[in-house]
């Protein structure tokens, strides 16, 4: 079995606004149990390492984190919220599709690309 090593960093609510307070962040809210959540991971990890340097990607348990994910209301897993400078600018809901993450992506490094 192979072992796959996340590039998206955990973050708990007592670590999660100074992780997004400046600069572009991508967070996942998610579950170990969600399997939509698990579908877009892959996702996640390719675009952390092709941004790498200009964009954030974190990740925060809801099950562990039950403060920031009441703060932003998420409903459902996975949820993706695209901030800059700590504030949320996009967010998307589900299994969204690479493409989808890329624009929203690309809209956060577009002042600096």
């Amino acid at each position: 079995m192979e072992i796959h090593m996340s590039k998206l960093e955990p973050v708990n609510d007592m670590k999660f606004d100074s992780q997004t307070a400046t600069g572009a962040v991508v967070v996942e809210f998610s579950s170990p149990t969600c399997a939509p959540c698990r579908q877009i991971e892959p996702l996640l990890d390719r675009l952390a390492g092709e941004f790498a340097g200009r964009v954030r990607f974190l990740k925060v348990n809801v099950n562990e984190s039950p403060m920031t994910t009441a703060r932003f209301r998420i409903r459902s897993v996975p949820t993706l919220l695209f901030m800059q400078n700590g504030s949320v600018t996009t967010q998307l809901v589900g299994a969204v599709s690479l493409q989808a993450i890329i624009e929203q992506v690309r809209g956060l490094t577009a002042d600096r690309d």
